[in-house]
């Protein structure tokens, strides 16, 4: 499972990472109900919430590699509508990655009890 992307975004290649804290402070910020609303209204409007979700990972990313935070939503948000096409483009691909982290999370168990050998 993919728990990062890099997109070319505002002249430079950006890391985006996913995680716990990044989740949390989506989920606070927006005042989502829960997780499961988050992935609904992304989904039902991608274009208003994937600036905010990208730029949450960005600050994820510095805070998580301890680097400066050299940029402000607004400037995420120029640098999608500075070029259309292509931050239409890097709005699919991280949705895409984001996406996927939600699935197949639940591990699988080989065996269940009945499975398991017999003690004698």
């Amino acid at each position: 499972m993919k728990q990062q992307i890099e997109l070319h975004l505002g002249g430079k290649k950006r890391k985006f990472t996913f995680g716990i804290l990044f989740l949390g402070n989506v989920l606070e910020r927006e005042n989502y109900e829960d997780y499961n609303d988050l992935l609904i209204k992304t989904q039902k409007n991608p274009f208003k919430h994937a600036p905010i979700l990208m730029y949450e990972s960005l600050v994820n990313t510095c805070n998580k590699y301890q680097k400066n935070i050299d940029f402000t939503e607004s400037d995420v948000i120029e640098w999608l509508d500075r070029d259309y096409i292509k931050g239409a483009d890097n709005v699919v691909k991280f949705l895409q990655v984001f996406f996927g982290t939600n699935e197949n999370k639940t591990p699988i168990e080989n065996e269940t009890n009945e499975d398991a050998p017999k003690k004698k």
